[in-house]
């Protein structure tokens, strides 16, 4: 009968650190955590006089400052995809769908309903021409 495995203490120590890593669930973060590790051990390293662990150091994290600013612009460039815009109904500026108001002219976001003086078709919110016979609105 078995009664214990053992690994050797290197795979332990792996399987404990992606364990530990695995609770998060990014491997962005998982990526960052070995640099980071990797930059101490390199500066814990006495071989070269600490000038290669230095060197491994600062290029680790040059990498880490670089992941860190593409994760940053990722999310800033997010929130302003996602700003939807509609034209003001007095002066067709963009402006947030939300707004009740226009930042550019101070007018009521409330549609008046409009129609074309040409054919009495209705007219859509800030529309320069109609949509049934092409007359220019206004």
């Amino acid at each position: 009968m078995i009664e214990n495995i053992s690994l050797p203490e290197e795979v332990e120590k792996s399987i404990d650190k992606r364990t530990s890593m695995g609770v998060v669930g990014d491997l962005n973060k998982y990526s960052q955590y070995q640099a980071a590790e990797a930059m101490r051990e390199a500066a814990n390293n006495p071989s070269g006089g600490g000038f290669a662990g230095m060197g491994v150091g600062m290029g680790a994290g040059a990498a880490m400052g670089q992941m860190f600013s593409q994760s940053m612009n990722g999310a800033a460039a997010q929130p302003a995809a996602q700003a939807a815009t509609v034209p003001c109904v007095a002066c067709a500026k963009p402006i947030p769908v939300d707004s009740r108001f226009c930042p550019e002219c101070g007018a009521a976001q409330t549609p008046v309903a409009q129609t074309c003086a040409g054919c009495g078709a209705e007219l859509a919110a800030g529309a320069k021409f109609c949509p049934a016979c092409g007359q220019k609105v206004g």
